[in-house]
């Protein structure tokens, strides 16, 4: 039901089901794609695994499989490409026993029909896989295109006042919605890290504050990012900070701060932050 926002679709969908389908889930593809973070391949799981109907699946150990079965020149990086393996998956589906036979599929390649080194004398469509006949296993399914990710340096700041660590909450309709973070953002061009620092809390809270000193520099890749979040210790002057651009904003002790959600880099702050009130 989605990635980061996977406990959310819980809920929406749960709320849906409940109000608006007399607590009874969709017996239907197209019913359960309705539903927040169901999308086809999900959709064709449940209602193949759990309703016995025939819907195909198609995730990346299935994409393998029918790439190197059929000598299929395609790995599902393109609509096109996804497309005519979708059409290869339905047309081979059983109609007496679907949820098994996508199980089965899946487990072949999560099992046997592995990316590196398939066990291809233990593979039991061994007399019919085209690329195996072929000796051409390993050129199936052609490699993807690797995108490099983007690299991005980002400052952030801790705020202690009254033994308080001050935290927002990241918009709900961005990236990482929802989760909380320690003040800071995006270094620009030709701008020092502790420049970036000023400006962003300047442009968040309203105040200039006072960078004092450089405590950690971490370094975390996402999908398509990696950042690398210099980090200080920051002074707060005596005014009153206006929080803008986030959903909520908390003054929180040490002791409260693993209650809430963080990004992956972020946590490793909140790590620092309460070893270093432990005695």
């Amino acid at each position: 039901l989605g990635y980061y926002s996977r406990a959310k679709n819980l809920k929406k969908s749960a709320k849906i089901i409940n109000k608006e389908m007399n607590g009874k889930l969709p017996r239907t593809v197209k019913g359960l794609i309705s539903l927040p973070g169901i999308g086809r391949y999900t959709a064709g799981a449940i209602s193949s695994i759990a309703f016995g109907l025939k819907a195909p699946v198609l995730d990346g150990n299935v994409k393998r499989v029918l790439s190197r079965l059929f000598c299929i020149n395609e790995n599902g990086a393109t609509s096109a490409s996804e497309n005519r393996l979708w059409e290869k998956a339905t047309d081979l589906l059983s109609v007496s026993r679907p949820g098994d036979f996508n199980q089965a599929l899946m487990e072949l390649g999560a099992t046997v029909c592995i990316p590196k080194l398939p066990i291809c004398p233990k593979c039991p469509v061994q007399t019919i896989c085209k690329a195996f006949l072929k000796n051409t296993v390993n050129e199936f399914p052609p490699k993807k295109i690797k995108i490099p990710s983007k690299k991005i340096e980002v400052s952030a700041g801790i705020i202690i006042k009254n033994q308080k660590i001050y935290i927002q909450q990241r918009l709900k309709g961005g990236l990482m919605g929802g989760l909380w973070e320690f003040p800071g953002g995006k270094r620009e061009k030709n701008e020092s890290i502790e420049e970036c620092l000023k400006r962003e809390i300047k442009e968040e809270l309203g105040v200039n504050i006072v960078t004092l000193k450089k405590v950690m520099t971490i370094k975390h890749t996402y999908t398509q990012f990696r950042v690398t979040l210099n980090v200080f210790n920051c002074e707060l002057p005596n005014q009153k900070i206006r929080p803008n651009g986030c959903e909520q904003w908390k003054w929180v002790s040490f002791s409260s701060l693993k209650k809430y959600p963080f990004p992956a880099a972020n946590v490793k702050i909140v790590k620092y932050l309460t070893e270093k009130q432990t005695p």
